[in-house]
């Protein structure tokens, strides 16, 4: 383990319901490019969450795309996509409309979060929610 560090025990014992649905997921701008997601889990009712998937798409029907590449166990996520994963998103697009596509801010899209518990049981999907363009704060559900 490198310095700084922070580690994280979390003990989960007995039978626990498979987890219930994200919630009330909202979607605030942070800067160009950039939003911070948050969300609520008083449905999820386990609390041995090993994580919450975080999911991305521009249509909101097809291809959503992991975006939390690592495990996260807080009730938030700020997403910044990079170079890679915007390539990665628009996978099957032609090269100019990609070229077009990567100058569009790249959180523009559909979000939708479910929790993952330490047995690998999923929880059903958040309502699926969109994000526009220079909205300060979305919760449009579908």
């Amino acid at each position: 383990m490198t310095l700084p560090s922070v580690t994280l025990i979390h003990i989960c014992g007995g039978v626990t319901p498979i987890p219930g649905r994200v919630t009330q997921l909202e979607i605030f701008n942070v800067t160009y490019n950039q939003v911070l997601l948050i969300w609520n889990d008083k449905n999820v009712l386990s609390k041995c969450i090993k994580t919450y998937e975080i999911e991305f798409s521009f249509d909101g029907i097809h291809n959503f795309t992991r975006i939390n590449r690592n495990d996260v166990v807080f009730l938030s996520f700020q997403y910044a996509p990079q170079e890679e994963e915007v390539r990665d998103l628009n996978t099957g697009v032609g090269e100019i409309e990609q070229e077009e596509e990567y100058k569009k801010e790249q959180t523009i899209g559909w979000y939708r979060i479910r929790a993952i518990d330490y047995w690998g049981r999923t929880g059903h999907y958040s309502k699926v929610v969109k994000y526009f363009e220079n909205e300060r704060h979305i919760y449009t559900h579908l």
